[in-house]
């Protein structure tokens, strides 16, 4: 999955959902849809979690959307975690096919790690990565 993200200093924090890449498509309805659910964890209300656009459902689907969470400061993007899942979605069914978790907490990776790293770091500067999805 391509995203990029950054905090401004006015404590708003912009996540550049763009795409993603070779998804296994074997058990999904190509006619479906696909979106992305992105969490802002542990969430403070309902304006935590947001989702992009439904896209035709392929094996690189685009999104290019910026999502905006608000009243973040640097010191809370040390104990949050950005978690963004792509779900597929036909007329009846939701279906999770995978996610990112970007935090400084081990249980994530060391590329999840350090692009949320990046944005701590350099606010104002977009911190761009490719990570592969969780299943």
């Amino acid at each position: 999955m391509s995203t990029g993200h950054h905090i401004n200093n006015d404590g708003s924090l912009h996540v550049l959902i763009k795409e993603a890449d070779d998804l296994n498509l074997n058990q999904y309805n190509i006619n479906g849809y696909s979106y992305c659910k992105v969490m802002l964890k542990p969430e403070r209300n309902k304006d935590d979690r947001q989702k992009t656009k439904s896209v035709k459902m392929g094996q690189c689907p685009r999104w290019n959307e910026t999502i905006v969470f608000r009243n973040i400061s640097k010191t809370d993007m040390n104990v949050k975690e950005l978690e963004i899942a792509i779900m597929w979605q036909d007329k009846s069914t939701k279906t999770y096919m995978g996610s990112i978790r970007l935090t400084n907490h081990e249980d994530s990776s060391n590329e999840e790690q350090n692009l949320w790293r990046q944005s701590i770091e350099r606010p104002n500067l977009w911190a761009y990565g490719k990570i592969p999805l969780r299943h």
